[in-house]
């Protein structure tokens, strides 16, 4: 069971591209012997392997009340000739026996500080409530 919803810009840059956020909600059942936060130890992985990834921060957050963990990794790298800049955000939660991995990624090709700190806080306030 699952959510995945995908907010488009309005406008498109030049080349076609268009910014975007997509929010992805998983929802799975677990046991008590599995430790959810694991699930972070891998979350900076995949964005690394991007062509020409620099990387502008990557966090770790520990579990708390509300979540069982949280992580945000921002940088730039190339796709298909273009810069991009991107920002994801991995968050857990476990309620009883049922876990939710929330992802929110948001990927733009401005260049302009103003809006990569603006997807940054986009990014960063997305989160689970229930």
């Amino acid at each position: 069971m699952g959510l995945i919803a995908l907010y488009l810009a309005q406008q498109a840059h030049e080349g076609g591209f268009t910014d975007n956020v997509t929010v992805i909600l998983t929802r799975f059942i677990v046991d008590a012997t599995v430790d959810i936060n694991d699930l972070f130890d891998h979350a900076f992985v995949e964005a690394r392997e991007f062509p020409e990834w620099t990387e502008q921060r990557a966090d770790r957050y520990p579990i708390s009340t509300r979540t069982e963990g949280a992580t945000i990794q921002a940088g730039s790298h190339r796709e298909d000739g273009k810069w991009l800049y991107t920002v994801n955000k991995f968050e857990a939660y476990r309620r009883g026996n049922v876990a939710y991995l929330l992802q929110c990624t948001g990927t733009t090709m401005s260049t302009r500080l103003e809006k990569w700190s603006a997807l940054n806080d986009m990014v960063s306030s997305a989160h689970f409530d229930d």
